[in-house]
Order: structure tokens, then C-alpha cells, then sequence
């Protein structure tokens, strides 16, 4: 009988001991790491919340344009409404700017990725600063980000792993004749739809 006793005390005395030290030494580390788990995908849901901002003003902001013949009164809250999505625009790229530390970090190196996403997210803010017409700097925002959206954001993982080639290439295409200084700011005519059709 004794024997069992001793047995059972044994054996709940290395169950308690083993969760000791599992507690003081392994969980802390599991603890942390799924907390820096959690993190890089906060910054990623964040890098798309503002990849989808730039996207969607860009396209509201092309698509209407304020009639010549509208009362003043009209034209002024239009006017409001258009500087509103502008003002979304600078904020996305500000924030894009500001923290690319956490969310560039949360992306694969290889392929050269998280160097093209720190360059376009550079240029991007640099079309917001620089003098360009509102008209041109949109249209190079939406060239520049369209393919950041197909490399990272596109719906299933597979047709991601398609088109990454292809829409880096046109991203490094874009960002190499906004940086060479080109006096022709507009995407030549029909380049969306050939990147898209790659």
C-alpha cells in the first residue's frame, strides 16, 4: 500500500515540478512570440488598410471631376470633397513612411520584395510632396500601388504566387521612370491593362 502511496506522491511531485518549469522557462517564450506574432499581423492589416485607402481615392478621385456649370455653393462642398480624399491620400503615405520598420519587416526578404516595398512606399510619399498636378500625382499613385495590391493583397495565395513576377516587375518598371524624373508623368495609355493582363 505504501508503495502506491509513494508511487501517486512521485508522480503528482514530477507533475508539479515539470509545470513548474514549464511555466517559468517555456510558456514566457510562447507568450511572447505569439504576442510578436499578433503584432506583424496588426502592421500587415494595417499596410493594407492603407494600400486600399491610396487605391480607392485614387479611383473615386479620377472618376469624377466637378462640372464647370455647377452653382458655387455646389462646387465648394465638391471642391471639400475632393480635398477630403486627398488628404486621405497624404495620410496613408505618411503612415506608410512612419512606420516601415513594423510592417516591411513582417515580409519575406527573398526576391528582393521587402527592398521594392520600402522604395515604393519612399516614391509614393515623394509624389504627395512633390509640385506634379493633382491629376498626375493620382495617376502615378494608382500605378505605383496597383501592383503592390496584386503582389500582397490579392484574394487566394495561389494567384499570388502567379502574378508576384510579373506585377513586381511592372512596380520596379513604374518606380524607375518616376525616379528617373520623367517629364511625361502619365502612365502611357493602356499599361494598366496590359499589367493586368500578364
Amino acid at each position: 500500500m505504501s508503495s502506491i502511496v509513494g508511487t501517486i506522491a512521485t508522480a503528482a511531485a514530477t507533475a508539479v515540478a515539470t509545470t513548474w518549469a514549464i511555466g517559468m522557462t517555456v510558456s514566457p517564450r510562447l507568450d511572447a512570440r505569439k504576442a510578436r506574432i499578433l503584432k506583424a499581423h496588426q502592421d500587415r492589416d494595417s499596410f493594407s488598410d492603407s494600400i486600399l485607402t491610396i487605391l480607392a481615392a485614387c479611383a473615386r478621385l479620377e472618376a469624377f471631376e466637378i462640372p464647370s456649370d455647377v452653382p458655387d455653393t455646389l462646387g465648394t462642398a465638391l471642391r471639400a470633397e475632393r480635398q477630403r480624399w486627398l488628404n486621405q491620400i497624404d495620410e496613408a503615405t505618411c503612415w506608410l513612411v512612419d512606420n516601415t520598420q513594423r510592417w516591411a519587416g513582417t515580409y519575406y526578404s527573398g526576391w528582393g520584395l521587402r527592398d521594392l516595398m520600402v522604395r515604393y512606399a519612399a516614391d509614393a510619399r515623394g509624389v504627395v510632396l512633390s509640385e506634379r498636378d493633382e491629376a498626375a500625382k493620382v495617376s502615378f499613385l494608382r500605378e505605383i500601388t496597383e501592383p503592390v495590391q496584386e503582389i500582397f493583397f490579392a484574394r487566394t495565395w495561389w494567384l499570388r504566387a502567379l502574378r508576384v513576377a510579373s506585377q513586381a516587375q511592372r512596380l520596379t518598371c513604374a518606380l524607375d521612370r518616376l525616379e528617373s524624373g520623367e517629364t511625361s508623368d502619365m502612365p502611357t495609355p493602356g499599361t494598366r491593362d496590359t499589367a493586368q493582363a500578364q
